[in-house]
């Protein structure tokens, strides 16, 4: 799940978000595009660990195999060149957990077969771990982009 950074400028723009552009633009031409990665990836990263939080929080420890799929990485295709975008979630593949789905956003069975057999079916219910997580930490990710871009510029200088 990419971080939308309309949310997040909406939520905390007297806060920390101000500050952040205005260290982020006395960056140098030259290190601009590390530090924005950087910057994102120190954001998804909070964003990624509050999700593995929730999970273990709702008991989704059987196997392990959901909470160590909770991943944060470089979107490369079907960003705009220039950008920086961080999915932060499940990724979908063969060898990561299914079953995800049912969890964030529960389960009906809506098909016939089921209802001609007479079987009760119970549904599951929605226990979400994933969007909350991104709810209630956006200010922390984007407390943790604005300390990354000041490391930056204390490691790499400001502007000349």
């Amino acid at each position: 799940m990419p971080i939308d950074t309309r949310s997040i400028h909406q939520i905390t723009e007297g806060t920390s978000l101000a500050e952040l552009k205005t260290n982020f633009a006395q960056v140098k031409d030259d290190m601009i595009k590390r530090t924005a990665r950087t910057a994102v990836a120190a954001g998804a990263r909070v964003i990624r660990n509050a999700e593995k939080t929730n999970a273990l929080a709702h008991g989704f420890r059987k196997s392990g195999l959901l909470i160590r799929s909770i991943k944060s990485f470089q979107r490369r295709s079907g960003v705009e060149p220039g950008t920086t975008v961080f999915s932060i979630g499940i990724p979908t593949n063969k060898d990561g957990p299914f079953y995800w789905r049912f969890l964030e956003f529960g389960w009906n069975h809506t098909g016939t077969a089921y209802r001609k057999q007479a079987k009760t079916i119970t549904p599951i219910p929605a226990r979400p771990f994933l969007a909350p997580a991104l709810q209630q930490n956006q200010e922390a990710a984007v407390r943790a982009m604005a300390d990354s871009v000041a490391k930056s510029l204390e490691k790499y200088g400001r502007k000349e």
